[in-house]
């Protein structure tokens, strides 16, 4: 198997992008969707406190959590 790079940000990207693929083509599978959202934002708010970058979505997630 051959190997892929890519950066954090672009694993995220593809995981949101498939996210709303499955949201608007497969709605039988909602956990798939859940979990690559769930991923996804882990991966924007572990790069947004390494660059030290306050987001709404860290101050949302806090919040509502």
């Amino acid at each position: 198997m051959e190997k892929i790079k890519a950066t954090k940000l672009e694993v995220a990207e593809k995981q949101i992008a498939t996210a709303i693929y499955l949201f608007f083509n497969r709605e039988e599978d909602m956990v798939s969707v859940h979990t690559l959202a769930s991923a996804a934002l882990k991966i924007v708010i572990n790069i947004c406190e390494c660059r030290g970058i306050i987001s709404s979505i860290n101050n949302w997630v806090e919040e509502f959590g």
